[in-house]
């Protein structure tokens, strides 16, 4: 069944410009149902300012996919009709990363498992991205795409943007209303098969314990090319820290930034 939870205020889109859009999460507002999602973008901000990564969205036929650059590269998450879901390292930054002789592990696939069953009432959590406000150190100027981008207002402090992805098989019209129940209905696309993605979203309290929750059950294995020579750092990184989810649970994203990544070995000088 749906995924619930506490009661929130009712959204609405506010400053809706050609690129990009702005949303305020908190008045009353409207569906973009069947959206063009060919490469739709979202992301958060905070004073004209983009605070987390840019996330792609894109689907063939029936298969979902969504798109970020963190710590190891390129990653991408896969919601196959099929039900069958993975999170990894996309191939071409793969075969990059392999190229430079790194110690990689044998497989790029980070999580992989199967989503519940899309019920004929009512919705399932296939994933959730969470973007904390004290953990989104990191601003930079808002980038121009030819397509729109859907930037989400950040969270007050203590707090976290929430983005969750539901598969259903009613229409956004019959389930809107529960959608708005967890959160701001940002955009649905009805799927060739019948079934609809619709993406929501909210803010919500945030326990930093959450990180350390997800560290411990995850992989946090850093794949970087640029690692810092013996001595030094590199600073302002951005990583995402995430749950390996079995059969019938969802997955969980926390984007983070501001992290350094330092090496504390020292060279061999004999």
């Amino acid at each position: 069944m749906l995924q619930t939870g506490e009661q929130v205020n009712e959204a609405q889109v506010v400053n809706i410009r050609p690129l990009p859009f702005k949303v305020t999460l908190g008045v009353k507002g409207q569906l973009l149902a069947n959206f063009d999602i060919d490469k739709f973008r979202f992301g958060v901000f905070h004073e004209d300012k983009l605070i987390s990564s840019v996330w792609f969205m894109d689907n063939h036929g029936d298969d979902i996919y969504l798109g970020v650059r963190g710590l190891s590269g390129k990653y991408k998450l896969s919601l196959h009709q099929s039900g069958v879901c993975q999170f990894a390292i996309t191939s071409p930054h793969w075969n990059n990363l392999q190229s430079n002789n790194l110690d990689l592990p044998e497989d790029r696939t980070f999580a992989r498992w199967k989503r519940q069953s899309t019920p004929e009432k009512g919705a399932i959590l296939a994933a959730f991205i969470t973007f904390p406000s004290a953990f989104l150190t990191q601003e930079t100027e808002i980038p121009e795409f030819k397509k729109p981008l859907y930037l989400l207002e950040s969270a007050p402090p203590g707090q976290a943007v929430v983005v969750r992805l539901l598969f259903h098989a009613e229409s956004p019209s019959e389930l809107e209303g529960q959608l708005a129940q967890i959160g701001l209905p940002i955009i649905s696309l009805q799927l060739p098969s019948g079934e609809h993605l619709s993406i929501v979203a909210r803010h919500e309290a945030f326990d930093p314990k959450h990180l350390a929750i997800l560290a411990q059950a995850g992989n946090l294995k850093m794949l970087s090319i640029n690692s810092p020579s013996p001595g030094e750092q590199i600073s302002d990184l951005k990583a995402h820290i995430h749950n390996r989810p079995t059969d019938g649970e969802a997955l969980h994203i926390i984007e983070v930034s501001g992290l350094v990544l330092k090496n504390n070995s020292t060279e061999n000088t004999q």
